[in-house]
């Protein structure tokens, strides 16, 4: 099965890897049981990253080893059960079902036929209101639930309109990893670092969401530059489009309702409670009960991604329990010659780099338990908040670069390939590089501003500065619609809204009028 599934090529690479560790390791003097941590480590990585075991798969085959190399050396196993954080695994789970339910009860669907009849048909318009419409909903809902609703419903208008669905689908995918960091529910490794660092919804909305809304006009204008849709359609087709009928994608309107109540619930939970498994548990049994197949919710669950948590925390705790990573965090303190900025500087590159090659989920559960070590030294614990947020925007940043590195992007190209619209390596490639640099940069900067951002308020005044804020974002917004689809348009466009508005309100007061 290797030989079919994996290269010579790749084999090889493996194997001189694992000969190099095991030299290295032996020169710095780690243990037995280091050493069989870290090549465990690498042979999971190795087989998640090929694919030729599912995450699960590998991670508990992974752990298995662990376990037995660890029993026999009379360690006791319950130190392994202790470190699987069961309250991450909960949370993730109890987030999943109530997303499910948004979908099956056809919420997400209803809300994005509502925002698509806005566009009229016209495929820019289009363009621009499925990029709101996407960023948007990922704010609000995990991004693999985001994904498989927005590209669903872009496949069904393309089809319609007889338009080739490729750049919104492009678009989306970029979208959706621009809001993977804006909330703490937006992506599983935001949720991950949340739950075990004990940082609160607030603290996304008012340090990483300007980020993820910044970085969402500047994505918007490079996707539309570098891979643009078609300018003109059907005028008829464009009319096809405003005779959809959004309640057909709803089959029981109770349960609509209800999904809707456990979502905003939810939310509004996460904001006024500080415990998120209970919050996200007690919705999930809430959709589980008023549903009307709580079998398919169930169905619907992530149980690969679940399981790998339960493998591969045992396996982070193997890295740690033989000071493997307390080794790392030493080591860059000891590149970056202790500096403050070179540490970040180095984290952040390093992890852009790495979640850009690996599935972005491992990588963050080992790099936790680094920083925290990290955040031990009494020189960076003030730095806490800084660390983490730079730690989320690099992961999911990083997570953009090729299509197999986030779950949501493998998602959003099966769904174009199923429709019949496959997305090439080279399409996604002409997007991802540049993407990546820019946002990267962009990240990097805004966590930079971060740290002498109390030296400038301080001497501008607070008022001052969110004035400047507020000016600089209006001008990217200008800049942006001037390159795109130029000033004058779009204010025909507002003015074109105003005044079905207007009519629409003068129709209504006829009617309340004559009856």
């Amino acid at each position: 099965m290797i030989e079919r599934r994996v290269s010579n090529r790749l084999l090889g690479m493996l194997v001189g890897l694992v000969c190099l560790t095991v030299i290295i390791s032996v020169l710095v003097g780690l243990s037995i049981l280091a050493i069989v941590s870290l090549l465990v480590f690498i042979l999971a990585i190795f087989l998640i990253a090929t694919e030729l075991l599912t995450r699960a798969t590998a991670a508990l085959l992974g752990a298995t080893l662990i376990l037995i190399a660890f029993f026999l050396s009379g360690y006791d196993l319950g130190y392994f059960i202790h470190h699987v954080e069961l309250d991450t695994i909960l949370t993730l789970l109890g987030i999943i079902i109530v997303a499910s339910l948004g979908l099956r009860s056809g919420l997400f669907y209803f809300i994005g036929v509502k925002v698509a009849k806005l566009s009229g048909g016209d495929p820019i318009k289009l363009y621009f209101i499925l990029a709101v419409f996407t960023f948007l909903a990922n704010i609000a809902v995990i991004a693999i639930a985001t994904v498989l609703v927005v590209v669903s419903l872009t496949l069904a208008i393309c089809d319609i309109l007889k338009i080739d669905p490729k750049p919104y689908i492009i678009m989306e995918i970029f979208i959706v990893n621009v809001g993977a960091s804006s909330t703490l529910i937006s992506a599983v490794p935001n949720i991950i670092i949340a739950e075990e660092t004990g940082l609160t919804f607030g603290f996304f909305i008012v340090n990483l969401l300007p980020f993820a809304a910044i970085s969402f006009l500047i994505s918007t204008w490079l996707l539309f530059r570098v891979f643009s849709p078609q300018r003109t359609v059907d005028p008829i087709r464009a009319l096809a489009i405003m005779e959809l009928d959004e309640w057909l994608f709803v089959k029981d309107r109770t349960e609509f309702y209800l999904s809707a109540i456990a979502i905003v619930g939810m939310i509004m939970g996460f904001i006024v409670f500080r415990v998120l498994i209970i919050v996200s548990l007690l919705f999930a049994v809430l959709c589980l009960a008023v549903y009307s197949k709580p079998d398919e919710l169930l169905r619907d669950v992530d149980w690969d991604t679940l399981l790998f948590f339960v493998g591969f925390y045992i396996i982070v705790a193997a890295l740690s329990e033989t000071h493997i990573l307390e080794g790392i965090a030493n080591g860059l303190i000891g590149i970056s010659g202790g500096n403050f900025i070179i540490l970040l500087s180095l984290l952040f590159w390093i992890s852009v780099i790495i979640s850009g090659f690996v599935d972005n989920i491992p990588y963050v559960l080992v790099l936790i338990p680094i920083v925290k070590i990290l955040l031990d030294k009494a020189q960076y614990a003030p730095y806490a908040g800084l660390f983490w947020m730079l730690l989320i925007l690099a992961c999911n940043i990083g997570g953009g670069l090729n299509p197999y590195s986030a779950p949501q992007n493998l998602l959003a190209l099966s769904a174009a390939r199923k429709g019949g619209h496959p997305i090439s390596n080279n399409d996604y490639y002409k997007v991802s590089i540049k993407w990546l640099l820019i946002n990267g940069s962009l990240g990097y900067l805004y966590g930079l501003a971060y740290i002498f951002l109390a030296a400038i308020i301080a001497h501008i005044g607070y008022t001052t500065f969110i004035l400047i804020v507020v000016l600089i974002v209006l001008l990217l917004i200008l800049m942006i619609i001037h390159r795109l689809v130029g000033l004058r348009y779009m204010a025909r466009y507002i003015r074109s809204i105003i005044t079905e508005v207007i009519l629409w309100l003068k129709q209504k007061t006829r009617h309340i009028a004559s009856s």
